[in-house]
């Protein structure tokens, strides 16, 4: 028998890092040897989190002594930085919040591996706007940083905000949590990012609200504005992926940077507020087709114009799809027949399928029938998410046949190892547009009359067929 340290390296190293989230393990690792040691070191420091807080202040000056008095040279090692840090001047805000920065002001530097800042704006943890400024110029003089990504909360920053000593990104994404749209000045800010990343290979901006409240944000956010400063690159970007949520993405926009689009892999264009939503996702469809964009990564909202359906069945590459349909009229039989034809294309490479469509449609008879069918040609399938339709009276009566039929169908993909199937809440999925109670199906988005029914059913299922794939019947929206 070969000895766990005889194992090759690479082995050893997948072990330790699949540790990650067990720190009390890996401290302990750190005293069976120095190869360990190590290795223990290397996973516990990759990842680091903070937040001025009162409560840690005893760890940050511990951490800043030494740093100072040069006894740990652990940093080097971090290539992950969380942080949450807000703008907004309160007196009391630095008996707590100047020991991190001064923390800070001595670790910035020693992290010559940093290579992603993950950085929440949230005003609990708020500082002066000059500390914040500093901190940002610091990451920007960081040679390795390359991924970005700020989730704004609470407020808008203020406009002395300055992303401006950032540069050189590879990843940018933006996370707007708020019910207002962004402001000139962050707007300004964000797109002038964008004209000092020539190697930018993913751009990610995404509204993260209630889908109710989408087509209530004031001033609406465009494509157009978004990617204003791809205009000042000299050179086409490798843009790899591309994603948006919330944002008015007109056909036009798209077109206007398509030099930029050439290498474009992954496309996700979801919950375009405009009314002209379906005709803008035609558009861009349209676009793909006539340029021999071969998408291997395609999520989108909305389904029944023709040009979607023709560009998805002008080739063969998709590996991910992924359609949350807000639009009653993707419903038509010819729209999904349509697109089951023109998914065929993809069998052979598909590896994940997502069809969230939270209202009672034809949707999950149909994706059944399909695979009754088809099933056995999707080899590399290994994903798949669809809403179950399960009314309060199979529930009452206990009657599982259409559910059981469902997941005794699901048992001939060939390649699977998760199913995911929330059942569909609402009857026509109004609730999408205005707050509607009534257009529930059983009056509650956790009914424990349904959620516990699929659960049960679920369970009956996994202990008599033990399916290879593991089940997750958890409720989303």
């Amino acid at each position: 028998m070969v000895a766990f340290e005889e194992l090759p390296y690479d082995i050893i190293l997948k072990i330790v890092e699949s540790l990650s989230g067990d720190t009390k393990t890996l401290c302990n690792l750190r005293l069976v040897s120095k190869s360990f040691n190590h290795l223990a070191v290397s996973t516990l420091f990759s990842g680091f989190s903070f937040s001025p807080s009162h409560d840690e202040l005893e760890k940050c000056h511990a951490m800043f002594s030494d740093l100072s008095m040069q006894k740990t040279s652990v940093f080097a090692l971090t290539k992950t930085l969380g942080l949450k840090l807000g703008i907004w001047w309160d007196p009391f805000v630095e008996q707590y919040a100047k020991p991190w920065f001064n923390l800070w002001d001595l670790m910035l530097p020693t992290m010559t591996n940093l290579q992603t800042v993950e950085w929440t704006y949230w005003l609990p943890w708020s500082c002066p706007i000059k500390w914040v400024n500093g901190f940002i110029k610091a990451l920007g003089s960081l040679k390795n940083l390359t991924n970005l990504t700020i989730s704004f909360h609470n407020d808008h920053p203020p406009p002395a905000l300055s992303l401006v000593p950032i540069c050189g990104l590879r990843k940018l994404s933006i996370r707007w949590c708020l019910y207002r749209g962004v402001g000139e000045e962050l707007m300004a800010q964000i797109t002038s990012l964008l004209a000092r990343c020539p190697d930018l290979q993913a751009f990610l901006f995404s509204i993260d609200i209630q889908i109710s409240s989408h087509r209530n944000i004031k001033p609406t956010i465009t494509l157009k504005e978004l990617l204003e400063g791809f205009h000042s690159l000299s050179a086409p970007l490798k843009l790899r992926r591309l994603s948006t949520r919330g944002v008015v993405s007109c056909p036009e926009d798209f077109v206007a940077h398509m030099r930029h689009f050439q290498f474009l892999e992954e496309l996700e264009v979801k919950l375009d507020p405009s009314t002209s939503a379906s005709d803008h996702m035609g558009g861009i469809c349209a676009i793909l087709r006539r340029e021999s964009i071969h998408l291997k990564v395609f999520s989108i909202t909305t389904l029944h114009h023709l040009e979607v359906i023709r560009y998805l069945s002008s080739f063969s590459a998709i590996e991910r799809f992924s359609l949350q349909s807000l639009d009653p009229l993707d419903d038509h039989p010819t729209s999904i027949d349509s697109f089951f034809s023109a998914l065929t294309q993809h069998r052979q490479t598909l590896k994940s399928l997502r069809l969230d469509i939270n209202r009672k449609s034809p949707w999950p008879q149909a994706l059944k029938s399909h695979f009754q069918k088809e099933a056995g040609m999707y080899r590399s399938l290994r994903v798949l998410c669809s809403r179950v339709y399960v009314t309060p009276e199979d529930a009452t009566s206990t009657d599982f046949r259409s559910l059981h039929d469902w997941l005794n169908t699901v048992t001939r993909l060939p390649s699977l190892q998760r199913l995911e199937c929330p059942y569909v809440a609402y009857k026509t999925g109004s609730y999408y547009l205005k707050r509607d109670s009534d257009d529930l199906i059983d009056r509650g988005v956790h009914s424990p009359c349904t959620n516990g029914f699929v659960r049960q059913v679920v369970r009956a299922f996994v202990q008599n067929r033990k399916p290879k794939f593991e089940i997750d019947t958890r409720q989303f929206i």
